[in-house]
């Protein structure tokens, strides 16, 4: 009974306590970087997708992304695509885990989601998101980009600080839900600036 009430306690402080608003900055201005130290069969973002018609442009400190990318990893249209997202910061001169993380088993059915980050930053931007929104990530599929504003702001009830990536783990799933060999890692590092 008197974990009951601790919890509805611990629930009450939290829905009165203050959220801080970050601004992400990427370190750098192509943003997305391959994964450090991975075992054969883990590849970086260039197998994912063919960014040479991308161009990246600093705008203060938004990073636009203009032009089109073409999926390329080779999996089956039937394939289930599990999402892996982790945050860690830099602290102690090494990358230590956070408390956020968020793991999507079925990628392909969450893609076109409106609530999503990856919906809201680039997706929604797409010229063509008619003729894409059915393909999820099969080679072969073209995504004309507009001008996509790379900033993210978000809300949390930490205070934050300092340098952060994000490492973003891709893995195909055959229909015997077996994993396909090739594995996709990539990371995003970034400082985080605060709002309020």
């Amino acid at each position: 009974m008197w974990q009951r009430q601790v919890v509805i306690v611990f629930l009450t402080c939290i829905s009165f306590s203050k959220t801080f608003k970050y601004q992400v900055i990427p370190e750098n201005e192509d943003i997305f970087q391959d994964c450090k130290d991975q075992p054969n069969g883990v590849y970086g973002i260039g197998t994912l997708l063919d960014f040479s018609e991308i161009t990246y442009e600093t705008v203060g400190q938004s990073v636009i992304l203009k032009g089109n990318s073409r999926s390329l990893w080779d999996i089956k249209s039937k394939d289930r695509v599990q999402f892996e997202l982790r945050i860690l910061e830099y602290a102690w001169g090494d990358w230590q885990p956070t408390l956020y993380s968020m793991k999507v088993p079925d990628f392909c059915s969450k893609m076109y989601d409106t609530d999503q980050y990856w919906y809201k930053i680039w997706l929604s931007n797409l010229k063509n998101l008619e003729d894409v929104k059915d393909k999820c990530l099969t080679p072969g599929t073209k995504y004309e980009n507009g001008n996509c504003n790379m900033t993210v702001v978000f809300e949390s009830y930490l205070l934050m600080y300092g340098r952060y990536k994000g490492e973003v783990k891709f893995t195909a799933f055959d229909e015997f839900n077996k994993p396909r060999p090739i594995k996709i890692c990539f990371e995003a590092r970034i400082e985080l600036q605060r709002l309020s």
